[in-house]
């Protein structure tokens, strides 16, 4: 059993959650927040805010060999997850937001 949680930003709309990879009931693969349930196709869409939407039907585990070819770098490690400030937390946003243009 995987307990791991992929966690790939501190939502920028809320404010509120952690943004994670989620397997959805149908096996599709999305971005979403775990406060406000905003939810992306891609990690790539989530970056550059390109149709967000709600998203309240239940995930099922993730095993990270599972996870979408090229999201696997967008993944926060611990240490980003526990020591971020906003500032290194949007840095990091605009950084990978260029790089992935």
């Amino acid at each position: 059993m995987n307990e791991d949680r992929y966690i790939i930003d501190w939502c920028k709309y809320c404010n509120q959650g952690w943004v994670e990879i989620l397997k959805t009931t149908k096996n599709e693969f999305i971005i979403m927040c775990d406060e406000d349930y905003l939810a992306f196709a891609s990690p790539y869409n989530y970056f550059h805010d390109i149709n967000g939407f709600r998203y309240f039907d239940g995930s099922s585990e993730i095993m990270k060999n599972e996870i979408p070819a090229g999201w696997s770098k967008y993944i926060l490690s611990e240490d980003e997850i526990k020591n971020a400030s906003p500032i290194e937390r949007e840095e990091r946003r605009k950084q990978l937001a260029e790089r992935n243009s």
